[in-house]
């Protein structure tokens, strides 16, 4: 089953996207400029900057990018399960954590605060590890609100009903 709430990253996709055409064209201009032959140190220095400029965007706009990509339950033919959680980092690009049932000690949204930045996020709780948080379940309601009412809520819900299933099913607890 896949599961998926919240615009949460496609605010982020739309101003990394907008941010890394616009510096793309200010290199362009700042090349131009240094081509024509009229100056050189601050076309260069200007052109350097947003090139690394657009580079950082362009990694704004595809973190994202990775927030649309769903949440996925697998059930495998021995009635064991495994969480597969999207995410987008700069040295592995694109993946998947992967977390088995067995592993898995809540599925819940937390709250998230970071100034101009909040919401509610799933959060998997693992057995010996750190938790794992994904935003492609995210609800930008209040800290104070309550969530489990809103589609983020829902879905995770009958994810964590599909996780305690999995886990009272036959997953043998790890360790």
């Amino acid at each position: 089953m896949h599961y998926r709430a919240g615009a949460y990253g496609t605010i982020n996709a739309v101003i990394g996207a907008a941010g890394a055409l616009a510096l793309t064209g200010l290199a362009v201009v700042s090349g131009l400029t240094i081509g024509s032959g009229e100056g050189l140190a601050w076309p260069l220095v200007g052109g350097t900057i947003a090139v690394a400029a657009a580079a950082v965007m362009a990694l704004y706009a595809a973190h994202g990018v990775s927030t649309w990509r769903p949440v996925r339950w697998e059930t495998r033919p021995d009635g064991s399960g495994v969480l597969s959680i999207p995410d987008f980092d700069v040295r592995r690009g694109f993946y998947r954590t992967v977390v088995p049932a067995r592993d898995i000690l809540d599925v819940e949204l937390r709250h998230h605060f970071a100034p101009r930045n909040s919401r509610w996020q799933l959060s998997v709780s693992r057995r010996f590890e750190d938790p794992v948080t994904c935003d492609s379940l995210t609800s930008l309601r209040a800290r104070n609100q309550d969530v489990s009412d809103t589609r983020a809520g829902r879905a995770v819900r009958k994810l964590r009903d599909q996780v305690r299933a999995a886990a009272t099913l036959g997953d043998p607890p790890a360790g």
